[in-house]
């Protein structure tokens, strides 16, 4: 369909209320609709804000919003209120160098999404003072890094329940201003650099099994459940862990 630019495209939006794939929240209306349709048929870099919240609905053709290729996403809150970004009913896929980027500003705006697939390019969630909530979605690029970060002062900043991160070489990095959660979660890089880093403490519930070397930059590390180490897992000095349940050495060292 066509959305609310009005220039009766039904492959492209932005114009004429700016530059072609933009919409700023200074210059759209107070609500504003894009299409799947217009969304996949530009050939340009897409760049939506909003002052309160970004959300979708409806049934997605293919069963995921398809870029065209070396197409960016960025998706910006950048008002107070409102309840931030929320793509979970969407999955994302980009291609070649494409990558997605989304973020809020304000306390109570949070992010949550669904999977997302890159090629070549990074993935970034970035909520200043609100938490990145992620349930059992599949964030993974081929090559670039993925990048995920959470200002919350209080509580878990950023909560993975059963998340898998995958970068193929890429570095992933997870940091919280306050504490970080991750359940029955799977992380892999393949040789890039893996952090979980957090003001407070960084808990691991569930089961969890480590391929590749991770850095735990916190005060504290606590582990409960089933956590099997085939790498070398590192904290921060001083930190203080804490273990109650089980961990399985699989050629793996704890340092």
């Amino acid at each position: 369909g066509d959305g609310s630019d009005g220039d009766l495209s039904t492959s492209s939006f932005g114009s004429p209320l700016g530059t072609m794939g933009e919409v700023l929240s200074a210059l759209g209306p107070s609500s504003y609709t894009i299409y799947q349709s217009e969304l996949e048929g530009i050939n340009a870099n897409i760049h939506v804000q909003a002052t309160q919240q970004i959300g979708v609905s409806g049934s997605f053709s293919n069963g995921a919003l398809t870029t065209r290729p070396n197409v960016d996403i960025r998706l910006e809150v950048t008002g107070t209120g409102g309840t931030g970004i929320d793509t979970r009913a969407m999955p994302i896929r980009t291609q070649g160098s494409g990558r997605v980027d989304m973020s809020t500003a304000s306390s109570g705006q949070n992010i949550l999404v669904g999977n997302i697939q890159t090629q070549g390019g990074g993935i970034r969630l970035a909520a200043a003072q609100g938490q990145v909530s992620l349930g059992s979605a599949t964030l993974q690029s081929s090559g670039g890094a993925i990048d995920i970060s959470a200002g919350a002062p209080s509580g878990y900043g950023v909560v993975l329940n059963g998340t898998r991160l995958f970068s193929s070489g890429g570095a992933i990095g997870v940091a919280s201003a306050s504490s970080l959660q991750v359940k029955d979660g799977s992380l892999a890089s393949n040789g890039g650099a893996v952090t979980l880093s957090a003001a407070g403490s960084v808990d691991l519930l569930g089961s969890h099994s480590f391929a590749d070397d991770v850095d735990f930059a916190a005060a504290a590390v606590n582990t409960s459940g089933s956590l099997t180490v085939g790498s070398t897992l590192r904290a921060s000095a001083g930190a203080l862990i804490r273990n109650t349940g089980t961990v399985t050495l699989n050629g793996g060292t704890l340092a």
